[in-house]
């Protein structure tokens, strides 16, 4: 069996969507546990839309990592994957999952499409953020250090070796699974057929202060000892590497990649922002 479990905090005006793009495609071997945080009305709405589905709601706010660990509680197929309430599982999102575990992998990572599509600036916070898990790369064999290793699903076996995720983190706690999986030796699978929608923000403004504020987080799960890195050069040069990898990702996209790249390069220098910023002060202190 597939347990998908769809993970939300406060996302009243999403989650029932999210659960819904599962539902259209299970069948009785594929169970879908919804886990809910904070004080808003998600849980009734998911319990009126779907009588039948377990609902786990929880009053106080749970970070992601303790979210994702209530769900493999609740769950009880020998496949886990996950879902963010404000994304939506496309069509094949589930068939493609089961297929990849079937043949033999322990650990799935999925694709990433922009939900989004009238937006440049979705489309460059699209490019920027995901240029690793773009529809357009090939399915292959990827380390738990590279970016690509996201929206995964989990054999049983492969979570027990994992252990819990880090309930204490804001961000990135798949990150530090992932980095785990590699220390372990479990290879990750990226199947590109497996495409999860996300909605990124639609205007420049609002590109800008999430892509800051990404930044910053980013720069807080680093060591403390990090200082003010990368010269400019360095910078272009790893922006210059993104874009590449984001190029040929693109492939039905890769007009959407030129026309947006104004603002794949606006979303870069954000995040650059925030993360110097956060950098500069631990320097400063």
């Amino acid at each position: 069996m597939l347990s998908v479990v769809v993970m939300g905090y406060a996302d009243s005006g999403t989650i029932v969507g999210a659960v819904q793009s599962v539902i259209d495609q299970a069948d009785p071997d594929v169970e879908v546990v919804v886990v809910t945080s904070g004080p808003d009305d998600s849980a009734d709405r998911v319990r009126r839309a779907f009588p039948s589905l377990t609902v786990v709601a929880i009053p106080d706010r749970v970070l992601p990592g303790g979210a994702r660990n209530a769900g493999v509680a609740a769950a009880a197929g020998d496949v886990v994957a996950f879902l963010a309430a404000d994304c939506v599982a496309e069509p094949g999102w589930v068939a493609g999952r089961r297929r990849s575990h079937a043949q033999g992998h322990a650990v799935v990572a999925s694709a990433i499409t922009n939900g989004a599509p009238r937006s440049l600036a979705a489309w460059g916070f699209h490019f920027d953020v995901y240029s690793a898990r773009l529809a357009g790369h090939r399915a292959r064999v990827v380390r738990g250090t590279e970016h690509a290793a996201h929206g995964c699903s989990f054999t049983r076996a492969a979570l027990e070796l994992l252990g819990r995720f880090d309930e204490g983190m804001r961000v990135g706690e798949d990150t530090k699974a992932a980095y785990r999986l590699a220390a372990l030796g479990i290879p990750v699978w990226f199947e590109p057929t497996v495409r999860t929608a996300h909605r990124g923000p639609t205007s420049a403004a609002a590109l800008w202060r999430d892509r800051v504020r990404r930044g910053a987080e980013r720069a807080g799960t680093l060591d403390e000892t990090s200082t003010v890195p990368e010269s400019a050069r360095h910078l272009g040069r790893v922006w210059f590497g993104d874009l590449r990898v984001a190029a040929r990702g693109a492939g039905a996209d890769r007009r959407w990649f030129w026309a947006s790249l104004p603002w794949i390069l606006l979303s870069k220098a954000a995040a650059a922002h925030g993360e110097r910023r956060v950098r500069r002060s631990r320097t400063d202190a």
